[in-house]
């Protein structure tokens, strides 16, 4: 989202977010894809020992056909998932209404799986950038991205990402360290670091083609 990007809370997230200040909130910001295991992430919310909300925000995740199970239910109220409550909210999101999801998130969720489609998240910049601690599943480049500014755990495990929910939604102090490291990456998904890297990049083409002829 672009620098300076203020927050705006659309009904819709305002429902969501309701009476969510009294435990963390996780969310996945995106729409639905073969690539996103919400499986895992149901699987995986039935385990949990510490409360949290989680909220997944973009198109499609209220048609089964897209999210690959069936989440009609938490498209229209809170479900609750053992410890967790889960709710859709199916609509796309601008950018002011993704600033407004990050600012109000205390942790990303994105429980992906392998997929030949799927070869990197912009979203996880996103997050990254407003400082946004992320729980994510290690493939393609998320491990890469993320850093030391959230826990990778492997895909299809849902034990494991119940465990790095458990962590991330009790313990304060580990929030906290994940959330400054953080905002420590959050120059790297800039717009002015992007372009600097690639004109270091075309710079570094040109000299070896340049040495060539």
């Amino acid at each position: 989202m672009p620098a300076g990007t203020r927050p705006v809370f659309t009904p819709s997230l305002t429902r969501a977010l309701a009476a969510a200040d009294q435990i963390p909130v996780g969310s996945l910001c995106g729409y639905a894809a073969p690539w996103k295991d919400p499986a895992t992430l149901l699987t995986a919310c039935q385990q949990i020992s510490a409360p949290a909300r989680i909220v997944l925000a973009g198109p499609f995740w209220d048609d089964p056909a897209q999210a690959g199970t069936d989440l009609t239910r938490e498209s229209t109220t809170l479900v609750q998932h053992g410890q967790a409550q889960i709710t859709i909210v199916a609509e796309y999101f601008s950018h002011s209404a993704r600033r407004a999801l990050t600012a109000a998130s205390h942790f990303a969720v994105f429980p992906y799986r392998p997929h030949p489609a799927f070869q990197g998240s912009g979203a996880i910049a996103d997050y990254l950038a407003h400082g946004v601690p992320v729980l994510a599943t290690d493939v393609a480049s998320m491990a890469e991205l993320i850093g030391d500014a959230g826990l990778i755990i492997p895909p299809g495990d849902p034990a494991a990402f119940a465990c790095g929910l458990d962590r991330l939604a009790a313990d304060h102090a580990l929030r906290a360290h994940l959330r400054n490291a953080a905002r420590q990456r959050a120059h790297l998904f800039t717009a002015r670091h992007h372009a600097r890297a690639c004109l270091t990049l075309y710079e570094q083409v040109a000299g070896i083609r340049n040495q060539k002829q």
